[in-house]
């Protein structure tokens, strides 16, 4: 099974320019480390072989000219982040698969979630051998990355508690600069959630927002029990993800049922009505 071809009409040096645009990307960022050039070649190379390459489309290109794994690594989670063109995630999955072929851990377990959450793992002969790579991988219980996507897996299975102790395995295995920390976090209190013990889930999605994950702010929104707290991080979320400021239109109106004040039951009313309108404002291509 090939790749196919790979159209550059829709991908081009500019989607790479915008995706790594200044205030995104510093030069002494430890994870995008070359220009968009760079990237935007290493994706040519790829297209030229595409049509008749499978997952080891590098032995296609003479050794010199390959890209190194770090560089199709992070040309594949550039392309992932490109929300604005379609095509870029699929060819995203072209550069972990070359990737992991060279053994490159991150990408073997970058693809295998990414595989499992759109519910493609075990679906194609074309990963067939990264999700050999990843399986063998996680066996070791030594990769925090490979045990973030098998705790995954068993939280997608309904297996919370197990689940739970693969990503309490990862953050003690990652250590302080674990990268997928805060997803360990989000994902403990996911399970927790789904075990009823909604002190414990709050508590990890505080956890998870002090690392920097934004989105875990609709857990804390959802289910903490106080009133401040969760208006201020469900207003968060929604900015992430405007169709929550019905929430926010709800909590108004809610609040708006307890005043007595006529203004101040104006007011709530109002504000309700500018959330609900912001709730259908289409999001931007």
């Amino acid at each position: 099974m090939n790749w196919g071809p790979a159209n550059l009409d829709t991908i081009t040096l500019k989607d790479f320019e915008r995706a790594l645009k200044p205030d995104m990307f510093k030069k002494s960022d430890p994870f995008y480390t070359y220009d968009p050039s760079t990237y935007y070649n290493c994706l040519q190379k790829f297209a030229a072989v595409s049509e008749k390459a499978d997952h080891r489309w590098l032995d296609l290109i003479e050794e010199a000219e390959r890209p190194t794994p770090e560089i199709l690594h992070e040309t594949g989670c550039i392309m992932r982040d490109m929300s604005w063109n379609p095509q870029a995630s699929r060819w995203s999955l072209a550069m972990w698969a070359a990737a992991a072929e060279m053994d490159f851990n991150p990408s073997i377990a970058t693809l295998a979630l990414y595989l499992v959450r759109s519910g493609m793992f075990g679906s194609s002969p074309l990963f067939k051998s990264a999700e050999s790579r990843f399986q063998a991988l996680a066996k070791t219980g030594q990769d925090p990355n490979a045990l973030v996507v098998e705790g995954e897996m068993l939280r997608r299975r309904g297996t919370y508690n197990a689940s739970i102790r693969v990503f309490q395995r990862a953050l003690e295995v990652g250590g302080e600069d674990f990268t997928w920390a805060p997803l360990c976090e989000q994902q403990i209190a996911q399970c927790y959630r789904n075990l009823g013990k909604e002190g414990d889930a709050l508590e990890h999605y505080r956890r998870a927002v002090k690392m920097g994950l934004e989105e875990a702010h609709e857990g804390i929104a959802m289910l903490s029990k106080d009133t401040d707290e969760s208006y201020e991080s469900m207003y968060k979320a929604a900015c992430l993800n405007p169709k929550l400021f019905s929430h926010m239109a709800q909590m108004e109106l809610d609040r708006s049922a307890e005043l007595k004040d006529e203004g101040a039951v104006t007011e709530a009313v109002k504000w309700a009505t500018e959330w609900s309108e912001l709730s259908n404002v289409p999001e931007k291509a």
